[in-house]
């Protein structure tokens, strides 16, 4: 073994000694610098200092390994100099100040959850559940519990500008990154929800709200879909990503009192929401599929998943159609069939955060492809060109947006593409219905040639881009920007 590779430990009373002359926590991290005979560590480091860097120091030390700053009040990790910075931030043995709004006591990380119940149990919310009315402002910080995972839900509403901030805060994990999904309930109709699109949680640091790590809600673009109720319910979820050098395992976070899905799966009557693949959002027809974490996928999105199992539902499950107000109760292979003629079937525009006229009812099918021409290009169902370029010179912006449709009987069928202003790099998207299928080619108006043929016959999502690896474009495709998609439906 070399000597670059072993590793000491610090005897505690040199360690000690090698203390920050500002915060007093360990000289375990650089840049170390000295100013006027004092040693300053990395945490503490300014960019504009004429402090003195000690690179001999922190050569001399990179093999040590130092206890976490917090060692006084009972931590016990120990780590390589320059390897101790992120656990600190995250430690449990660090102090914070108490979320509560009303509260002025400062207590260790760990301590906190027992803290909330003994003196805020009003504000412990482990359903992850929040009402606001519309017409009241409201602030309030509560504590969310899941997993062992504890945590802030801090949130502020403007009912003068019909504004939500929104920030998920996690108090304390190494191992694993932590999201959350948000899903909007109308106030007065538990089956009208929209579901946002997942989030990173912040760390928790203060009990105000980080401007850059919340996220703005505009409610006015949300309630036309909701059918405009007097208030909302917003309902948190806590999903954890397993930091691996492989793969990331995405684990959904449970509530004791709550089944798993694979549970619930053998009941007489199955809520159809769990047969929504977890990638495309689409519902899913025979056959299904599971992750080992129960987590859903359709056979298009399950390719390049590890651990993805067959379902062997039975012939005999019931399932309740997804429309709101259809009684209809099926097999996993006749509710396929009858969710695509439902008459209590709608149709949400897919640009509802600018639409006015969000919904249309099955039986209004025309008039709904009537309205798509107000926010996209109509195109006949024969083909459907995309330029994946800038014809225009004098467009202002950095990106440039364009969506085009077609309907083939009463699926609608729409693909949206953005585009850099210079044209060197665009993407190509589309969630296709169940049952369509398209091949796409892309033509080149340099050298007029045509590349070879992609086709999604099996896939239901179309996601392209001009990195895309698997499209091959020739040298020539690359260098010269101007192409143009052509898609085509086939049988």
């Amino acid at each position: 073994m070399s000597s670059n590779s072993l590793v000491y430990d610090l005897p505690s009373d040199v360690v000690n000694t090698l203390l920050c002359s500002v915060c007093d926590g360990y000289l375990s991290c650089g840049p170390v610098t000295e100013d006027n005979g004092k040693l300053i560590c990395g945490r503490c480091y300014k960019k504009d200092t004429v402090a003195v860097l000690q690179v001999a120091y922190e050569k001399a030390m990179s093999n040590f390994i130092f206890p976490c700053r917090f060692d006084k009040q009972g931590c016990k990790e120990r780590l390589l100099f320059n390897s101790i910075i992120e656990h600190e931030r995250k430690c449990r043995y660090r102090t914070l100040d108490c979320p509560s709004l009303l509260c002025v006591s400062s207590l260790l990380a760990l301590e906190l959850q027992t803290h909330f119940e003994e003196y805020h149990r009003e504000l412990i919310n482990n359903d992850g559940q929040f009402r606001i009315n519309l017409n009241e402002n409201a602030r309030c910080n509560l504590l969310m519990v899941h997993d062992d995972i504890t945590v802030i839900i801090k949130y502020l509403y403007d009912s003068s500008t019909i504004c939500l901030q929104i920030e998920i805060a996690y108090i304390s994990n190494e191992e694993e990154s932590i999201y959350y999904k948000l899903q909007i309930i109308s106030g007065t109709d538990s089956d009208n929800s929209l579901n946002l699109s997942q989030q990173l949680c912040s760390l928790y640091e203060t009990r105000d709200i980080d401007v850059a790590k919340c996220i703005k809600l505009e409610m006015k673009e949300y309630l036309g879909v909701l059918a405009n109720p007097p208030s909302l319910v917003f309902k948190v979820s806590i999903t954890l990503i397993v930091n691996s050098d492989e793969n990331h395992v995405h684990k959904p976070a449970t509530v004791s009192n709550i089944n798993t899905l694979s549970n619930i799966l053998h009941e007489e009557l199955v809520n159809l929401e769990w047969l929504r693949c977890n990638n495309c959002r689409l519902l899913v027809s025979p056959p299904l599929y599971f992750t080992d974490s129960d987590v859903s996928l359709c056979g298009a999105c399950c390719e390049g998943h590890t651990g993805v199992h067959e379902s062997t539902l039975s012939t005999s499950t019931n399932f309740s159609c997804c429309w709101r107000g259809c009684p209809f109760l099926g097999n996993l292979a006749d509710i396929s069939v009858h969710i695509e003629t439902c008459k209590f079937k709608t149709y949400l525009c897919p640009f509802y955060t600018s639409c006015e006229n969000r919904i249309f009812n099955y039986n209004e099918s025309q008039l709904f492809i009537r309205h798509l021409k107000i926010h996209a290009t109509y195109c006949s169902p024969d083909r459907i060109l995309v330029e994946l370029f800038n014809r225009n010179a004098s467009s202002t912006g950095n990106v440039i947006e364009k969506s085009y449709f077609t309907n083939i009987g009463d699926k609608v069928v729409l693909f949206t593409c953005a585009i850099t202003t210079k044209g060197d790099k665009w993407s190509l998207n589309s969630i296709l219905p169940s049952g369509v299928n398209v091949k796409i080619m892309f033509a080149h108006e340099h050298c007029r040639l045509r590349s070879a043929s992609h086709y999604y016959n099996k896939y239901r999502v179309v996601n392209i881009n001009n990195d895309d690896e698997t499209v091959g474009f020739p040298l020539c495709f690359k260098e010269y920007y101007r192409l143009t998609a052509i898609i085509t439906f086939i049988e």
